[in-house]
């Protein structure tokens, strides 16, 4: 909340607690009801962030016990109420305004790449952000894509715990949880994201992946997630790539020729190059998937998947070589 929109809460505060000091109002300062919507009001407006629900609770003890400072220190009291409120808003507005400047400071260090930064103050927004779902998911992308997968699960997991309806959804713990090679929670997150998105083929190719790994190839082709159609180029031909229905230079093509030259040609070539290496890494083909995932990054996408393949290729096989731990 900027310093400018204090000025009107402010004033409804001090209008609200005038109330309570009016005499004529004074009988009414036992009505619950009175006094509960009155609180209300105030604490709706207030910053969703840690310190302002601290700060909503105090509130509202302050106002339901007014009733209980003697008469004789009614002013004194009344000045000692204004007070905190002014105090405490300050203090929740402030700390509101810094987690959206250390995010703000988070993406831009991402954006120029100082990746052990954009970490480090994501991390320390999260933990003093913790009970903030919305803030938690972000905060988990920002440290998976800045190379640190391991430390994003945590957060992702704790967007689970807070909003466990939303599981499903979150396709990017599952990639995380890939990362960190712990393929036996992955292929659960991307079972359950096929009920939300069942046409996607990225999932089903991600969830090929994990089943190869903890199950082995035979059983990950019986259980390949099918699609009723993708349109985007060239992902129906990656998932017959996966039911061994084609092969890996097959989609290559299909990438080029059924596409126009520019951006969708380009996008195209991404993601085949992406789910051929991924491919490559499920059969165990190791040094194809090596230079599949290089040759993916090289293409210079940007977004979340382009990064996705920076970071899966530089956990997955640091120096060159393929990681075999499960994440257990």
């Amino acid at each position: 909340m900027k310093p400018a929109n204090l000025l009107p809460l402010l004033v409804e505060i001090i209008a609200t607690t005038v109330l309570f000091k009016n005499k004529r109002l004074r009988t009414m300062r036992s009505c619950g009801r009175f006094r509960l919507n009155t609180v209300q009001r105030t604490w709706d407006k207030l910053p969703a962030c840690q310190p302002a629900a601290e700060f909503r609770h105090c509130l509202h003890k302050i106002l339901t016990s007014w009733k209980l400072i003697p008469r004789s220190l009614n002013g004194i009291g009344f000045r000692l109420m204004l007070l905190c409120i002014v105090c405490g808003v300050t203090s929740a507005c402030t700390a509101q305004e810094t987690t959206f400047s250390m995010m703000e400071k988070a993406e831009k260090a991402l954006a120029a790449k100082d990746f052990a930064q954009a970490a480090e103050i994501a991390i320390k927004v999260a933990e003093a952000n913790a009970t903030n779902p919305q803030l938690q998911q972000r905060l988990a992308e920002i440290v998976f894509l800045a190379g640190k997968p391991a430390e994003s699960v945590p957060l992702f997991d704790r967007v689970v715990k807070l909003l466990p309806e939303t599981a499903p959804q979150n396709w990017q713990r599952g990639i995380a949880l890939c990362c960190v090679g712990n393929f036996e929670e992955g292929e659960r997150q991307f079972a359950t994201h096929h009920a939300v998105n069942p046409d996607d083929v990225e999932n089903s190719a991600w969830h090929f992946l994990c089943v190869a790994k903890t199950k082995g190839l035979a059983e990950a082709r019986k259980s390949v997630i099918g699609s009723r159609g993708d349109s985007r180029e060239p992902m129906m031909s990656v998932l017959k790539m996966l039911k061994g229905e084609l092969t890996p230079e097959k989609v290559t093509v299909a990438a080029v020729a059924n596409t126009t030259e520019g951006a969708s040609r380009r996008q195209a070539e991404f993601y085949g190059s992406l789910y051929i290496a991924l491919y490559f890494d499920s059969i165990g083909e190791t040094e194809k998937a090596i230079a599949e995932f290089k040759r993916c990054v090289a293409l210079g996408e940007q977004g979340y998947m382009a990064d996705t393949a920076r970071v899966y290729l530089a956990s997955r096989f640091p120096k060159g070589r393929a990681t075999t731990t499960n994440g257990k």
